[in-house]
């Protein structure tokens, strides 16, 4: 038996009798599932629940407990006290239960607690290692504090934690706690937070690190209610149904979080949304209150970058007279206006008025007046029906063993009930389960209840409509929410789920199974893949043999929140068709796809909000992430497009729109860890217009032919009338352009192993060479020979007095500076973990010497391995850059940080590294050089041209996205540039340096 510890007064004050108001139980009563693990005294004797004695140890024996069947724990209403950390393995939820919620309890002064510095958390969230614990799995040790001083023994939840979640239970903070937090929630998919209120007091926050979606949250004091740098797979974050009130220095502080706001209050704090300075924020807020904001409402932490996009929508504002304030200016947007007001929209970032406008960084503005600002705002997300109307589905006799066909036991159930509850387990059918116009299906874990058909279901196959595993009411005002839908594979009319309910029905928590992120009740988890990646680990079920899972038609609509669709097999994650009625989705993921992630086919009047696309290398490369076809007044608000590291082909676009009108998008982020990204975001096939920008704030496309609008003021750099001419074409992906002594230009076609050369005299583009080297950068020395970086991990020359000669291959030396000679290191990099300036700095190991000893290659110790696929590893660098430069010692160097959009100037050593780093340009993705003037080119969608004092004085259009730059011909007065499929010329008045 436990025995209580003793408390002083002030202790006890904390725990009891302190007068906080904490909201109605959203689920009071215990739900029907006998096999989900309970924090009882029966279960577990040394139980307090009265906030007197220590229940740390009990819970986390508890959670261990739950965590070993990959489920849920119930936690009945009481107060349980915690001294320490207790940590939640991944696939499990807490969910309280009970007339009144219960509450975990942080007492006054707890040891470990008090130090903002080192933020320490009640209930921590864990990750598993890569994608998570497999259940049955020992549970890791309890975390003990933040991320940063953890004990090995355990991992912060990781971009593979899913499923995991808390619902019901709140949250007090005792006086003399500054470094408490309620809870860090750095999950993946399917990580849930929801129905919870925070007392922070005197506490640090109520969440540190964000994932995925939350609800009716509500924040009560503390320094801030959420600290967030960004959800551990770089997706967004959704907040919605919540209020911030009494937080001492802002309601939210953030940085790269995607942060989705809707229906959300803030009052009474000096700031409502305080981004880092210098740092990014991808932020949509819509249907919001701001009230009584002391200071700015919003503070912008990186002004003139790609990377920020400020998009506020319908913010209903009471005694708020600044909007926003710019930290790296000082300067600020005050409201106009006194008392109660409307912001109609505020939007900072990079815009595109129209398909065919140029693209500018710029503040909009707009505000109304409004007589009251105090209106009840209608719910986001839907309530569940009262939990005594609740009937299981086992009373029907449905087993959810896998094995029986439960097909007739459900339907008896939707035909004599309403609130049909699936306790955990896996439901097998052999045919659609059609819902009444009423029917509510409710389960507690996706991952845990789940409905589905075996492989080569016959009633699923063959000639006929696609139908559904689950088929709602037309027009119905159905609800299905925490289950996991199966459609199996090889079952070629089989969707997960067929929805034509109307606009007040919603799908809510919901993940559509085969593939990744799939496990089943006992702990099963199939490989997603064979060997090579090239199929399904099972060769007998095939990568899209179905229908898309998510199937939205025949004036379907409603509310959709928290979806999380990857099955391989089916066709595209969801479609939506043939409705004009009126639909919100709230964080989707539509991931692994082969060809298409999501498609809106003749839809009109949907709002789709954190939208997240990702493609694999094995199944994905030739996968579009978004299409939108003959449809109209649709608005996209903070949407993801996201390609993986291994990907190892490009793609030109991430969104196609044909035939469409009235589409918005606020806030786009496409992006990826290879070299292959895509090389659009938007291409509309009608129009024949595209956008190369891969961070947007905002792009509307009236369907309406514009014509590109051309700068009226001469170019100070490009040659009167002239225009990039294209003087070579058919690549795959060309890029690393460099010059020899006459002006040549030689660059690599790296996916197809070949080298090519640029006559400076006659401008025509030959193949050089055509071996099986795995060429992937070039350098040339004084001598003229040229320096063949190759993926096998190898480094060989060629004399370009005899190209047709013999390769020699280089051999690493140890790394030492030599003053008398120049580095060859990279003219662009991406580090996505903020090591942008720490690897510019880094002095490699090894080095390779050209022939004529006047350049050197400074390369990581494992280059040799030729493992320059794996972006973990240092050699990314070399990997995923698109052109090498020569960096003369003592002399100002150039490096373009693609992940943050920006160029830097660093001054070079004669070790080969770079030092004194001074942000120069707030653009940078690819190759960067430099002409005579001192002006400085950098490659970003287009061709960006800043004098030597960093003002941008031009911009280049090239008719493909640019990847490497060099002056070439005789007299350095023509620019070559390499797109990803052709090579283009353009004739400057400038020449090169």
């Amino acid at each position: 038996m436990m025995r209580r510890k003793h408390f002083s007064v002030a202790m006890l004050a904390a725990v009891i009798g302190c007068g906080f108001a904490h909201a109605s139980s959203y689920y009071p009563i215990k739900p029907m599932d006998d096999s989900l693990v309970a924090l009882t005294k029966e279960a577990y004797p040394a139980l307090h629940a009265d906030g007197l004695g220590d229940d740390s140890d009990v819970l986390q024996a508890a959670i261990n407990a739950a965590s070993a069947k990959g489920s849920v724990l119930l936690v009945p209403e009481g107060r349980y006290l915690l001294s320490k950390t207790v940590g939640v393995p991944p696939s499990t939820r807490l969910l309280g239960f009970g007339k009144n919620r219960p509450v975990f309890v942080l007492p006054a002064n707890t040891v470990g607690f008090d130090d903002p510095e080192k933020p320490k958390y009640m209930i921590w969230f864990s990750g598993g290692g890569g994608g998570g614990r497999r259940r049955g799995q020992p549970a890791a040790t309890a975390p003990t504090t933040a991320p940063a001083t953890r004990p090995n023994t355990f991992s912060d939840a990781s971009p593979g934690t899913f499923y995991s979640g808390l619902s019901n239970i709140d949250f007090e903070i005792g006086d003399g706690n500054k470094g408490a937090v309620a809870i860090r929630g750095h999950y993946a998919q399917h990580g849930i937070v929801s129905h919870v209120d925070f007392q922070i007091g005197s506490g640090f926050a109520g969440i540190n690190g964000v994932g995925n979606e939350a609800e009716d949250l509500h924040f009560h004091g503390g320094t801030y209610g959420i600290v967030s740098t960004g959800t551990s797979p770089s997706w967004q974050y959704t907040l919605v149904d919540s209020s911030f009130d009494g937080q001492r220095v802002a309601a939210v502080r953030t940085r790269n979080t995607g942060l989705t706001l809707i229906g959300d209050d803030i009052r009474n704090v000096p700031t409502a949304i305080a981004i880092e300075e210098e740092r990014d924020e991808r932020l949509w807020m819509s249907d919001c209150k701001f009230e009584n904001i002391s200071e700015a409402a919003i503070v912008v932490g990186n002004e003139g970058n790609v990377r920020t996009q400020i998009n506020v929508e319908e913010i209903a504002c009471n005694n708020v007279p600044i909007v926003a304030a710019y930290a790296q200016s000082k300067t600020h947007l005050a409201s106009g206006k006194e008392g109660r007001y409307v912001i109609g929209r505020f939007g900072y970032g990079l815009e595109v008025a129209d398909l065919g406008e140029r693209p500018v960084i710029q503040q909009t503005y707009e505000t109304r007046d409004a007589a009251s600002a105090d209106a009840d705002k209608a719910k986001v997300i839907l309530p569940l029906p009262p939990m005594e109307t609740w009937v299981s589905v086992a009373k029907y006799g449905a087993k959810g063993d896998s094995l029986t066909d439960d097909t007739a036991a459900i339907r008896t159930a939707v035909k004599k009930e309403r609130v049909l509850f699936f306790p955990r387990g896996h439901y097998r059918v052999t045919d659609s389960i059609t819902l009444k116009p009423d029917t509510v299906i409710i389960g507690l874990n996706p991952i845990t209840t789940q409905i589905g058909v075996d492989d080569n279901e016959k009633n699923f196959m063959g000639e006929g409509e696609w139908k559904g595993v689950i088929e709602s009411a037309k027009g119905g005002t159905n609800i299905i929410q925490g289950v996991s839908l199966d459609s199996g594979a090889m079952n070629n009319r089989a969707v997960g789920l067929k929805w034509t309910a109307g606009e007040k029905s919603m799908v809510n928590d919901v993940k559509f199974l085969g593939g990744h992120g799939t496990s089943y009740p006992d702990g099963r988890r199939d490989p997603v893949y064979n060997a090579d990646h090239t199929g399904d680990s099972n060769p007998d079920r095939k990568w899209s043999s179905e229908p898309p899972s998510l199937w939205i038609t025949d004036g379907g609509g409603g509310i959709f929140a928290d979806i999380w669709t990857a099955s391989t097999f089916s066709a595209a994650g969801m479609q939506v068709d043939n409705t004009q009625t009126p639909g919100k989705i709230y964080e989707l993921s539509s991931e692994h796809h082969q060809h298409n992630e999501i498609i809106f086919r003749h839809v009109s009047n949907w709002r789709i909000f954190a939208e997240q696309t990702e493609e694999e290398w094995g199944e994905g490369p030739v996968c579009l992430p978004l299409t939108v076809d003959d449809c109209s007044n649709l608005v996209f608000a903070n949407t993801i497009l996201f390609r993986v590291f291994a990907m190892n082909a490009p793609y030109p676009t991430g969104i196609q729109v044909s035939n469409s009108k009235d589409i918005t998008f606020r806030g786009i982020r496409t992006y990826g860890q290879s070299p292959f990204n895509f090389d659009n975001s938007i291409l509309d096939s009608t129009l024949g217009m595209t956008i190369p920008s891969r961070e947007i704030s905002s792009v509307y496309i009236s369907g309406n032919p514009t014509a590109e609008k051309k700068d009226a003021a001469p170019s100070p750099v490009v040659a009167d009338g002239a225009a990039p001419q294209k003087v070579g074409e058919g690549y795959t992906s060309a890029d690393h352009a460099v010059t020899d002594s006459a002006g040549n230009v030689y660059f690599v076609d790296m996916l197809a192993n070949k080298i090519f050369r640029c006559s400076a005299e006659t401008f025509e583009v030959n193949l050089l060479r055509d071996d099986v080297t795995q060429p992937f950068a070039l350098a040339v020395d004084k001598a003229d020979d040229l320096l063949i970086m190759s993926r096998a991990g190898k480094v060989f020359s060629l004399s370009l007095k005899e190209p047709k000669g013999a390769l020699t291959e280089l051999q690493g030396v140890p790394a030492v500076p030599r003053p008398a000679m120049a580095a060859v290191i990279p003219t662009d990099r991406w580090w996505d973990g903020g090591m942008f300036l720490e690897t510019c700095a880094r002095r490699e190991p090894l080095q390779f010497i050209s022939p004529d000893q006047t350049l050197f290659i400074p390369v990581p110790a494992d280059y040799a391995t030729g493992r320059q696929h794996n972006w973990t590893s240092q050699p990314i660098d070399l990997y995923r850059k698109n052109q090498l430069a020569i960096a003369e010692p003592g002399k100002p160097f150039y490096v373009a940080d693609e992940n943050e959009h920006k160029t830097w100037a660093f001054t070079a050593s004669d070790d080969g590294t770079l030092s004194a780093g001074k942000m120069f340009a707030q653009h940078g993705e690819a190759g960067v050089t430099t002409d005579s003037a001192g002006n400085v080119y950098v490659a970003e969608g287009e061709v960006y041209v800043y004098d030597a004092a960093g003002k941008q004085i031009d911009s280049i259009h090239v008719p493909e996205r640019p990847l490497s730059i060099v002056f070439c011909g005789n007299d350095r007065s023509t620019i070559f540039i390499t797109g990803r499929r052709a090579a283009y010329l353009l004739k400057m008045k400038v020449k090169g340096s």
